[in-house]
């Protein structure tokens, strides 16, 4: 029988093993899909399924994300500050 090795700390998938008895950290539950098994996917060993990896931006991606943002700002306001401009240019003249 197929078993589904994971380890013991992280509970990542780490490879298969056949085997007539089931060995510790290891599950009968396949963690591959229709297109393979997700790189860092991890079992929970209370809901017995494999879990997709947790994925969060790193730092200098959450500062890229804030400055994007705040260009995005700058942008709009420029624009509200042209029409304005255009606006008031137009009843001097």
């Amino acid at each position: 029988m197929e078993f589904y090795l994971y380890d013991k700390e992280t509970k990542k998938f780490e490879g298969i093993i056949e085997s007539d008895e089931q060995p510790k950290e290891s599950t009968i539950v396949s963690p591959f899909g229709e297109h393979g098994a997700p790189i860092g996917v991890w079992f929970d060993e209370e809901k017995e399924i494999w879990q997709p990896p947790k994925i969060s931006p790193t730092g200098e991606q959450q500062i890229i994300m804030t400055l994007a943002k705040n260009i995005s700002t700058l942008q709009t306001m420029i624009m509200v500050q042209n029409q304005q401009l255009a606006y008031f240019s137009k009843k001097e003249g």
